[in-house]
């Protein structure tokens, strides 16, 4: 990595994602940080209400680091757009950290579990179809 991202996601153990940068979640307001939901258990999703506590929720936060290719920029806005009964599409440079602050790898793209069925946390699988989840989404 040659320089600090303007965007970072820390996936945190047994917990949702937390997102640092210039933050656009469609149908909401910007910010510069947010919490979002990977349990699926959330009465406020795509953001975390604290029900992955609750609902007994298990996730790594401590995910093995990845080979990536490094990016073309590693700034600009980073837009979430919650799909309906689906996934959270996350489109803009990030860095992905574990629960620790490690380095896992960096995207322009990617697909966030937010039903917490996924097999392959924190990244979509397309078990929530499998399992009828539901969320209001586009």
């Amino acid at each position: 990595m040659s320089k600090k991202f303007s965007n970072t996601m820390r996936i945190i153990t047994n917990g949702p994602v937390e997102l640092l940068g210039d933050i656009q979640i469609e149908g909401h307001e910007n910010s510069s940080s947010a919490y979002l939901c990977r349990c699926g258990l959330s009465s406020n999703k795509p953001y975390c209400d604290g029900s992955h506590t609750k609902g007994g929720f298990v996730a790594e936060g401590e995910i093995e680091a990845k080979q990536s290719q490094p990016l073309e920029q590693e700034e600009g806005p980073l837009k979430v757009s919650p799909r309906k009964n689906g996934p959270n599409i996350i489109n803009g440079n990030v860095e992905i950290l574990s629960d620790s602050g490690k380095h896992i790898e960096q995207r322009a793209k990617l697909a966030m579990c937010r039903c917490g069925h996924s097999k392959n946390k924190p990244f979509c699988d397309g078990a929530h179809k499998e399992i009828d989840f539901e969320a209001e989404g586009t």
